[in-house]
């Protein structure tokens, strides 16, 4: 069924009537002072006050404890907005900016005099400052209100915020009033200028930054959370101002920790550590988490210093608390995983520690995870470093490190290794597929994948010639003076031409000199002609004709001539140009070209690695470069006769991932097979002292078990792990949250539709329904929204999935949506929530601004939401919705 666009005249009425519903005037939220004419020009969904409110969360804050032992008096008379207040700046201080923002606006709805909500808010929100320049315009609009150190925190942000603005009206002025300030003609110089004075801008701000929260520091020595914020103003200087000793900082972190020793300024002491002497944050690595429980990244951070110190097993735990803490916040939320801060780079670490230590089979389970989780066209694609990106990465790396080639090969023919329109990724997915097959003994599989990769070898070479061809060409004819080639054909012409008439004058006169008879001869001729009534002969006619011709090859091959030869010329003195236009052209297709060749070298090299063919294998892997691991390298080596060059690599390895399983059982096999026991024994040994959580049955580890059996080591070698004394009080994981990520029920409803019968979602049960919140009749964008989702109704009702859209409009004014399309009924119901009941429950709600916003969920036959967009625009992708539907709702 086709659906028609807006007449005209509706598309102006609508445009007219678009801004929010009368109810929501009545509840201003106390973000900015915003006059009632500004509210009605906004568009439903955006914020009234502002675009810098758009972003940012529009669900109101509750005090969820565990966010830090803060203690940041305020002016406010109102107790709750204190904790608020509070709240936030432990989750500023947890870099949970999302949460912390909500919380500082959750303190100043409580109060809408409170001015350091505001600062809280423009701090949150400072690595993007159109936005938080809105927040701090209204923190200085109260700031007469407050303390003298509050007005100095809010000074100094406000200064920090407005520094580039100040300085280039400084530089405005200056230019003005300096006449002899020329602009350079040297672009390189002017843009080594331009860029020494953005550094210089960027250390002038930063300096001042410092200098404003260190005078409040020692102006009011009591506050400890000046000296917290100096700390971490400190540490993010690096780049933009010298810092002064590491130690100094440490040290004022130790004032912080004297008056709370769990404050949580432990997460800054462990960046400032971090890849400098891990060891020195180890007491701040145990307390991190605990300080502020709720916030995962608190416990996420310590994992750095354990993976720095090469203790895998303790980063391990972690980064899986990390993840249960957002798991549990993200359940109890109703949010997506990807729209968590630092979750999927969590997540990612968390299974190369997990590899590190041989927990394979919870590795490959996390990896299968993050790659079933809900996608998003904003923050979570196979072109987005989120979890599905991460997920792909780590799950194709944990099954090449740990040789589980049947099941790479039976992922690679199902949803999780599935092809992509992504060159680089589907790069990646062949290798594996072609490597699983030689080794799990599918040689006609095989032979595809490496036709496959030769045919896009080949045509990246030719789409690589054609560019460089292309290049050239126009490089060349942009060489060429088409004025000064012109020039020197028309000289030549001149030329051929006045040497030909000096030829031709020269004939004349040697004819003149002819004999007096043939003139006679001539006319007796001529009057023979006029009694016959015949043509005089054309014979002199014709010589001339031809000479004529001649002459006139004769300069067109001169002019030729001429113009090639400045042209070449021209071309010649500009080859260096030339050849770099070429060169340049081609060089985006060298990094695929060499991609695939090293692809089919690995592909090739597994194929005789699997037929035992090792000398053969040997020079293809090494071909294949980096990505091909030591071990089939080391294998081959040994296999081929050279036992040395197998032993060094794997020393080398085991040298340079101290603490890691893999390389210390590679280097037990080679050793035993090369007959080394007492070598082998001893690394043996190295590997049982840290292998309580490896799996034995993994490929590496299973080889090791005749050796074991030499050595008379027990059938499970495995030795439990010595427990670590420096790690403080550590919860049960299970008391943090799940393991994984579950979406969460949808809450049910019941409302009336357009023709006033009661609708539910209870009748959507046993089958998958995509739920809009729209807007109302009003909205341009909703009815923009409907219009795209409309002509897809049937493509979604035959992948099994109902469309229902609930709008903010009374039963009356539902059927005014219906009319704004050509007498055709939109093909799903369309319900009505007007006291937005519904709305709040799915979170479509501002509760900041008290107006409702667009909404999309996903909601699968059990009843749960397995995806959802929310937000001040409508989502307009219905085929991503279809295709995710697909995805996620498959068996």
């Amino acid at each position: 069924m086709k659906y028609c666009r807006f007449r005209s005249l509706i598309l102006l009425v609508l445009a007219s009537l678009c801004g929010p519903s009368s109810w929501a005037a009545d509840s201003q939220p106390p973000v900015e002072s915003a006059d009632d004419a500004a509210a009605a020009e906004s568009l439903a969904g955006h914020s009234y006050h502002g675009e810098f409110l758009n972003e940012g969360p529009r669900q109101q804050a509750y005090l969820m404890g565990g966010t830090g032992a803060v203690d940041f008096p305020i002016t406010t008379s109102v107790p709750e907005a204190q904790a608020f207040f509070e709240q936030g700046v432990g989750q500023f201080y947890g870099f949970w900016y999302l949460e912390a923002e909500r919380s500082f606006r959750q303190a100043a709805k409580l109060d809408p005099d409170c001015a350091m909500a505001y600062w809280g808010a423009a701090l949150a929100t400072r690595k993007v400052e159109k936005r938080a320049k809105g927040f701090i315009a209204e923190a200085v609009k109260r700031k007469g209100k407050v303390s003298k150190r509050e007005q100095k925190y809010i000074e100094a942000l406000d200064a920090d915020l407005n520094f580039e603005t100040r300085e280039k009206e400084k530089a405005e002025a200056k230019k003005s009033d300096d006449k002899s300030d020329e602009e350079s003609d040297d672009k390189p110089d002017a843009k080594k200028k331009d860029k020494e004075l953005e550094a210089k801008r960027k250390e002038k701000r930063a300096k001042e930054y410092t200098d404003a929260l260190e005078a409040i520091a020692i102006e009011f020595p009591d506050d400890i959370e000046a000296k917290a914020l100096l700390a971490l103003q400190l540490y993010d200087n690096k780049g933009e101002l010298a810092n002064p000793s590491v130690l100094a900082v440490d040290g004022l972190m130790d004032k912080v920790f004297a008056v709370q020793p769990m404050h949580p300024a432990h997460h800054f002491r462990i960046h400032l550590w971090d890849y400098k002497k891990a060891a020195f944050a180890l007491e701040s690595a145990a307390k991190c988490g605990p300080a502020a429980p709720s916030i995962a990244h608190m416990w996420h951070m310590p994992g750095h210093i354990y993976s720095g110190l090469k203790r895998y097993r303790d980063a391990a735990w972690q980064q899986e608390a990390s993840a249960r803490v957002d798991h549990a916040h993200m359940i109890r939320d109703g949010l997506l995983p990807d729209q968590i801060h630092n979750f999927a780079h969590n997540n990612e670490w968390l299974i190369r520690n997990l590899n590190h230590v041989g927990r394979v089979d919870d590795a490959v389970d996390l990896a299968i995870n993050m790659i079933q989780l809900p996608r998003h066209p904003k923050y979570n694609t196979l072109k987005k470093k989120g979890s599905t990106q991460y997920g792909r990465l780590r799950l194709v790396e944990t099954l090449t490190q740990y040789e589980r080639w049947q099941q790479a090969f039976d992922l690679c023919h199902g949803p999780m290794l599935e092809p992509t329109d992504d060159e680089k990724e589907q790069l990646v997915r062949l290798r594996l597929l072609g490597v699983a097959s030689f080794m799990t003994h599918q040689p006609t599989v095989g032979e595809e994948v490496l036709e496959d990769l030769n045919a896009r070898l080949s045509k990246q070479r030719g789409k690589q010639k054609a560019a460089g061809h292309k290049a050239a060409a126009e490089a060349t004819e942009k060489a060429v003076d088409a004025a000064a080639v012109k020039k020197a054909g028309e000289e030549a012409r001149r030329a051929a031409e006045a040497e030909q008439a000096k030829q031709a004058a020269e004939v004349q006169q040697e004819t003149s000199k002819s004999k007096p008879d043939e003139a006679d001869d001539a006319d007796d001729a001529d009057d023979a002609d006029d009694v016959t009534g015949a043509d005089p002969p054309a014979t002199d006619a014709a010589k001339d004709a031809a000479v004529k011709e001649d002459s006139s090859a004769t300069i067109e091959a001169r002019v030729a001539a001429a113009e090639a030869k400045v042209r070449q010329q021209q071309i010649d003195k500009e080859k260096k140009a030339i050849d770099k236009a070429r060169t340049a052209a081609r060089k985006p297709f060298a990094t695929p070209i060499n991609d695939l060749v090293k692809a089919i070298a690995e592909v090739e090299g597994f194929r005789e690695l699997a037929a035992e063919n090792y000398p053969a294998a040997l020079p293809l892997l090494k071909k294949a470069g980096s990505d091909v691991g030591p071990y089939p390298l080391a294998i081959c080596s040994l296999r081929s006769g050279d036992p040395k060059t197998a032993i060094t690599a794997l020393k080398k390895e085991v040298g340079k991932n101290k603490n890691e399983v893999l390389p210390l059982a590679w280097l037990t096999q080679i050793y035993a097979e090369s007959g080394d026991w007492k070598l082998a024994k001893e690394t043996f040994e190295q590997l049982r002292a840290i292998s309580s959580d490896l799996d034995l049955a993994e490929a590496p580890f299973a080889r090791l078990q005749s050796i074991a059996a030499d050595l008379e080591f027990p059938a499970d070698w495995r030795l439990p792990a010595e427990p670590s004394d420096d790690l403080g009080a550590r919860p049960e994981l299970d008391s943090l949250g799940p393991f994984r990520w579950h979406p969460s029920p949808a809450v049910s409803w019941q409302l009336t539709d357009a023709q006033g019968e009661t609708r539910s979602l209870e009748e959507f049960r046993g089958r998958p329904v995509v739920v809009i919140f729209y807007l109302g009749y009003a909205c341009l964008h909703c009815a923009e929204q409907l219009q795209a989702f409309a002509p897809m109704a049937e493509t979604f009702a035959k992948a099994g999935i109902d469309l229902v859209a609930i709008s903010s409009d009374p039963e009356s004014d539902l059927q005014k949506s219906i009319k704004l399309y050509d007498e055709k009924p939109l093909p799903f119901p369309l319900i009505s929530d007007p006291n937005l009941e519904t709305f709040k429950a799915y979170r479509a709600f501002d509760d900041f601004e008290d107006q409702p916003l667009h909404g999309t969920f996903l909601i699968d036959a059990q009843g749960r939401i397995r995806w959802q967009d929310i937000g001040f625009e409508p989502f307009m992708e219905p085929q991503f919705v279809l295709d995710e539907a697909a995805r996620l709702l498959k068996p």
